[in-house]
């Protein structure tokens, strides 16, 4: 593994690798993607309507089903599968065995506040596990920029370790909640903003303590990024 590389991710709290994932792998996500979302809705959809239909069922609030459909994407063999890529990507770059938590994605809908996280460390959602953990990030339909609301860091924030005090902010019952820093003001002034841009393929790695936020999709196509959490054993 690049040492570069390593030198990045430990002093700005983040790393961004360039072509990790294979086309193919990536291509098993956008399917389960449309087979979840076909079998919870029963409706026929394909890559081109997809983001039209997934918005129209946002803007109805049908927020329940496409929590359905979200869950069994997740449990997904696609999504596991790249889990255990990223398994190996660890023991290469951290020199550390490491376990799933949890595989997920983010779901970016135009101009939709409710799967938008504020600032928030991952530290704080996973408290309780004591060992270090580790967070990927990828984009598997297109990929991930400012205009699509891309995840964006303060940059270096992870040095200033867990922060303990924060508040809870969940906009939507049926939305995401974030643990907010208090003073997220303050910090903001001392950690520039970085937005992550990732092409099909590539992987964000990034501290479980830096600071990171989703952001607006203002573009008419949906925004999916995978997750994967894991912790070392």
């Amino acid at each position: 593994m690049n040492e570069e590389l390593k030198y990045k991710y430990y002093s700005k709290g983040f790393v961004i690798i360039k072509n990790v994932l294979r086309k193919k792998d990536l291509d098993e996500c956008k399917k389960q993607i449309l087979n979840s979302y076909k079998r919870v809705f029963n409706k026929e959809l394909d890559y081109k309507n997809i983001h039209n239909f997934l918005t129209k069922c946002e803007n109805n609030k049908e927020w329940d089903k496409m929590y359905v459909a979200f869950k069994d994407v997740c449990k997904s063999k696609s999504f596991l599968n790249i889990s255990k890529k990223l398994e190996v990507l660890s023991s290469k770059f951290f020199n550390t065995r490491t376990k799933l938590i949890t595989t997920a994605y983010a779901i970016g809908i135009k101009n939709s506040k409710r799967t938008s996280y504020d600032w928030h460390q991952e530290k704080t959602y996973y408290s309780k596990i004591k060992k270090k953990t580790f967070h990927y990030q990828f984009p598997f339909f297109e990929k991930c920029y400012k205009s699509n609301g891309t995840m964006s860091v303060l940059e270096g924030s992870h040095s200033l370790g867990e922060i303990l005090n924060y508040s809870y902010n969940r906009k939507f019952k049926r939305g995401v909640y974030s643990y907010i820093p208090k003073d997220i003001k303050l910090i903001k002034k001392y950690f520039r903003e970085k937005f992550l841009n990732m092409d099909l393929g590539d992987v964000c790695i990034f501290h479980e303590n830096i600071i990171h936020k989703s952001n607006i999709n203002k573009t008419n196509k949906i925004r999916f990024a995978g997750i994967v959490r894991q912790q070392a054993i």
